[in-house]
């Protein structure tokens, strides 16, 4: 799959060119407050298949979750991606699909830290209290 996207400004623009490792959304509250949303819209790909024009600044953060570095345009502040810290997951991008120039292709396969969503959400997906055991969670569902 290779796709493009930008922030809202066009300074940092994007090329995908890979398969996603992981399709979801997320509730947790780290994202919540990070985009004043119930849930984001989240694509994970390797590193290596992400490339920038334009250079997104970093902010190093660490939440509930764990630490990561949130990837954004220094003119207008759109949060481009997220690289995450946690061990075994360091040459990962975490991607938002709605930045992306077309969304045909993203296909969620499950909701993440779903009890702290405040929201109901009536598809079919599996809804996990944080993540998947593979994620390092507890691989429960609600």
């Amino acid at each position: 799959m290779k796709f493009t996207g930008q922030c809202v400004c066009g300074g940092v623009t994007w090329t995908v060119d890979g398969e996603a490792v992981s399709q979801f959304y997320c509730h947790c509250r780290s994202c919540q407050k990070a985009t004043s949303a119930p849930a984001v819209a989240i694509a994970i790909f390797p590193a290596s298949d992400v490339a920038f024009s334009g250079q997104p600044a970093s902010l190093s953060i660490t939440g509930e979750e764990g630490a990561a570095a949130r990837l954004y345009c220094a003119g207008c502040g759109t949060r481009v991606a997220n690289k995450p810290g946690a061990e075994g997951f360091t040459e990962l991008l975490a991607m938002f699909p709605p930045l992306c120039d077309s969304t045909d292709w993203f296909q969620p396969s499950m909701h993440l830290f779903y009890e702290e969503s405040g929201i109901e959400v009536s598809d079919k997906l599996p809804k996990y209290l944080d993540m998947p055991e593979a994620f390092g969670g507890s691989g429960k569902t609600l």
